[in-house]
């Protein structure tokens, strides 16, 4: 089963004057980094920062921190893993076979 990764967003601390027009709408950049104390209260493991311009960025402007997200199963593939396979309780019929029964 695939499990999401979730992303709640403060939107009050989200700094309007970031966003930029697109061709289709307005954009927010959105980054998000691993917590380095680990999960939070609320099982959180990351935390959502709005990106600024490089320009901006390289003059030591950051963006605010702005929400939270989940990520389950930190490092490993969202999918459940596959069901233990189940050994056949009679043997295989190459199994039974004897070498000397082999006619070559």
């Amino acid at each position: 089963m695939l499990r999401p990764i979730t992303l709640k967003i403060d939107v009050s601390k989200i700094d309007k004057s970031h966003l930029y027009k697109g061709a289709k709408g307005t954009y927010l950049d959105v980054a998000i980094w691993p917590n380095k104390e680990g999960a939070g209260q609320y099982g959180d493991t990351h935390y959502a920062v709005q990106q600024v311009a490089k320009d901006k960025r390289e003059a030591g402007v950051r963006g605010p921190i702005i929400g939270n997200a989940t990520v389950p199963f930190e490092g490993m593939p969202q999918t459940e893993p596959p069901a233990k396979a189940t050994k056949p309780t009679e043997p295989d019929a190459a199994d039974t076979l004897e070498e000397d029964s082999i006619p070559f």
